[in-house]
């Protein structure tokens, strides 16, 4: 199971009150998530991995 997969099915058992707990990333860091995306080898592990070193 990837680390989107867990995310999505811890998603469907919170409620609003724990979305609006949750630390979202800044402006800059979804820029920065964006320029290191390497659209040649898009998969989901490359997107965990992005994701995993920026939170």
């Amino acid at each position: 199971m990837t680390m989107g997969q867990k995310r999505v099915r811890n998603f469907h058992l919170t409620n609003v009150t724990d979305l609006r707990t949750l630390r979202y990333p800044t402006r800059e860091q979804l820029i920065d998530m964006g320029k290191a995306v390497d659209f040649e080898e898009f998969n989901q592990e490359c997107v965990d991995q992005i994701i995993e070193r920026f939170l």
